[in-house]
């Protein structure tokens, strides 16, 4: 929306030596009209109050702030872009589809008070208000969205291994012994569809009108409401999940860990009943060894004297 009365002229901008753009955005924005002021006074309307829809937004201005100021606060505050144009006319233009309305009043025991004469200083119009229309910003951000809405999908899709899908819904049992039955010791994991559709989210449709479904108009405001609270509940689903199976996969870690403590309490077991023991079967062999010896020399000790009685008695 653009306003119909100029917060400068021509002769002001000469007299400053700027244009007549750079003139209005250096002027303040409240005080007594005159060079250098728009002129609003400050005892009717101290605050500028934007809305779009059911979405508001009050700028209160201080006495030294500019026309400057009050562009650059709009621009902050998501609903809506300000500028001055060429001409020195203030303009507004909506972010989204609603209808955008500004107004110069006061608040009062928490009631704004709009004052037509103070809002036709900026506007040249009592009433300063116009039908949304359609954010090329928003407009971007349709294939975005629905390209990552496709990611999901896919991701989910890929996260089977061995015919099971837990993302997919499938179930999953673990064992963890060899028994049957009632002695069977088990884990039983249920998992869950974790799609787009199954999550409550729709597609972006660059659309100013509300979508039925799950889809969602990117140029209306209620439908961007409820694709965040799809948003937010998909997330509440997929923490639930995650806290789900965070559990499971620390039970079956923890039966690894026994399983693997087992395995090598027996394997220890085993080796000591069959490995033997190096130094004591390497003394034996030792002690062996010296015996041999031993006996060795007894017998050689043994034929000498055999030999010496027979040398006497020849």
């Amino acid at each position: 929306m653009q306003g119909t009365q100029a917060l400068a002229s021509p002769a002001e901008a000469t007299a400053a030596g700027k244009s007549v753009r750079e003139t209005a955005l250096a002027k303040t924005v409240l005080g007594s009209a005159g060079a250098g002021v728009v002129g609003v006074d400050a005892s009717k309307a101290d605050q500028i109050k934007l809305k779009a829809g059911n979405t508001g937004y009050t700028f209160t201005v201080a006495a030294t702030d500019t026309v400057n100021d009050l562009v650059n606060s709009i621009n902050k505050s998501g609903i809506a872009t300000a500028t001055v144009d060429s001409s020195g006319r203030f303009v507004v233009t909506g972010t989204g589809s609603d209808t955008i309305t500004l107004q110069a009043g006061r608040t009062a025991a928490g009631t704004f008070t709009a004052d037509a004469g103070e809002t036709s200083k900026l506007t040249g119009g009592a009433a300063f208000s116009v039908a949304g229309g359609t954010s090329a910003q928003r407009s971007a951000l349709v294939d975005q969205f629905n390209n990552l809405r496709t990611q999901i999908n896919q991701a989910a899709q890929d996260a089977g291994f061995n015919g099971t899908n837990l993302l997919a819904g499938d179930s999953l049992t673990i064992a963890f012994n060899e028994k049957t039955g009632a002695a069977q010791s088990k884990l039983s994991v249920q998992g869950s569809a974790l799609s787009a559709d199954a999550l409550g989210l729709g597609r972006f449709v660059d659309s100013a009108m509300g979508q039925a479904g799950a889809n969602f108009g990117v140029q209306n405001n209620a439908d961007l409401g409820k694709a965040a609270d799809a948003l937010t509940n998909a997330l509440t689903s997929l923490k639930s999940l995650s806290s789900t199976l965070g559990s499971n996969l620390s039970v079956v870690q923890t039966r690894q860990d026994f399983t693997k403590q087992m395995v090598d309490v027996l394997d220890t077991g085993s080796a000591n009943l069959v490995n033997a023991d190096m130094n004591a079967e390497a003394a034996t062999s030792q002690a062996l060894s010296t015996r041999q010896s031993l006996a060795i020399s007894a017998l050689s000790l043994a034929n000498q004297a055999n030999q010496g009685i027979l040398q006497l008695l020849r």
